[in-house]
């Protein structure tokens, strides 16, 4: 479902800009709800997906470090990034690119995020070693 939501991510971003370029309000509002939908593809399963890359003893440092560090590190900058790019090409396919190229990194580091097997938990595997 996550990499769905990528892809669909990639694939709506020309169309998005070309929708809200025309600054019909219906238009633009159909942009924003199609988009949504791609979006919560990608949000819903996030937090179990990003919990799956940990063992149990790691996995709540893991995940809470690793959430929150990607929303400062891509997160914080992307509206930044995004006006530059408007303001320098006077353009929003440039925008479109910069979201095709992320979403390129993001299916990339999903193909690379580790796989846990579906085997029941060893006995000592949640507990800290003293």
């Amino acid at each position: 479902m996550y990499g769905t939501g990528i892809v669909l991510t990639a694939i709506f971003a020309v169309p998005y800009f070309g929708l809200l370029n025309t600054k019909e309000s219906v238009l633009v509002l159909i942009a924003i709800v199609v988009s949504l939908i791609f979006h919560d593809m990608q949000y819903g399963p996030q937090a179990a997906l990003i919990a799956e890359g940990f063992g149990a003893n790691l996995r709540y440092s893991g995940a809470g470090l690793g959430y929150q560090l990607s929303s400062v590190i891509a997160g914080g900058p992307a509206p930044l990034i995004a006006t530059k790019i408007l303001h320098e090409t006077d353009s929003s396919a440039g925008i479109s690119w910069y979201i095709i190229g992320c979403c390129v990194l993001g299916f990339a580091a999903l193909l690379l995020m580790p796989r846990r097997s579906a085997a029941p938990v060893a006995e000592n595997e949640g507990q800290l070693q003293a």
